[in-house]
């Protein structure tokens, strides 16, 4: 995956909070707010779809749409957190 060092900066970011919340579904509405306390300056709605899609494309991340509310939820995936680890050199 090719990724500017924005999108690398954004999706680590998403990688980070899904990886310290593992046990948990998170929704999209509570998943934009804490990844965008990890950036300055905050991530574009568009940017931050963009960047979801791609991680989901590379099972990264798993999501989930409840069709009765309509709400994205997003799961960390082994290889994710595999990924993440490589990003941040841990």
């Amino acid at each position: 995956m090719s990724l500017t060092p924005r999108q690398l900066a954004i999706a680590t970011a998403v990688l980070q909070v899904l990886d310290q919340t593992r046990e948990y579904v998170m929704p999209e509405t509570a998943l934009r707010p804490q990844v965008n306390l990890q950036l300055r300056p905050i991530a574009l709605q568009f940017e931050f779809e963009g960047v979801l899609m791609a991680l989901e494309g590379q099972k990264l991340v798993t999501g989930v749409r409840d069709e009765m509310s309509g709400c994205n939820r997003w799961h960390i995936t082994d290889l994710g957190t595999i990924k993440l680890r490589e990003w941040i050199g841990a």
